[in-house]
């Protein structure tokens, strides 16, 4: 019996982690421009089954990572993406932010330029802070 079970969890683990795989999937092909786009071009897109990508963008509607256009039934990226976003910049102006805004200021002062902090994050750069010359 403990060898049916360990095989069924190992069966449900491996089904939860390809459904993370494909949210995750379908959240980065929103990138550069969060282009909106249709359960059928995402499905061709990312090769899934239109069927799992509609259950996977139903789910992730609801928790607001993406958002349906009633009018074209389209997705975008959806709210809570706006404020995951706000957390990290939230963690960047509590941390590394704070501690380079002086230097940023003083070196705004010396060129007249407008400075910016950018940081690398993965292979996307953000701006965490910009300093108006």
């Amino acid at each position: 019996m403990r060898k049916v079970i360990s095989e069924v969890s190992t069966a449900e683990n491996r089904d939860k982690h390809n459904a993370i795989e494909k949210a995750f999937a379908i959240l980065m092909s929103f990138l550069p421009d969060n282009e909106a786009a249709s359960t059928i071009d995402l499905s061709r897109n990312l090769g899934f089954h239109k069927a799992t990508t509609s259950r996977t963008l139903k789910f992730m509607a609801e928790f607001g990572f993406v958002r349906q256009n009633e009018a074209t039934k389209k997705y975008s990226l959806g709210p809570s993406i706006i404020k995951l976003a706000a957390a990290i910049n939230k963690s960047l102006s509590s941390g590394l932010v704070s501690q380079a805004r002086p230097y940023m200021m003083d070196l705004r002062k010396k060129t007249g330029q407008t400075v910016t902090l950018e940081i690398l994050s993965g292979h996307q750069v953000v701006m965490g802070c910009a300093v108006e010359g």
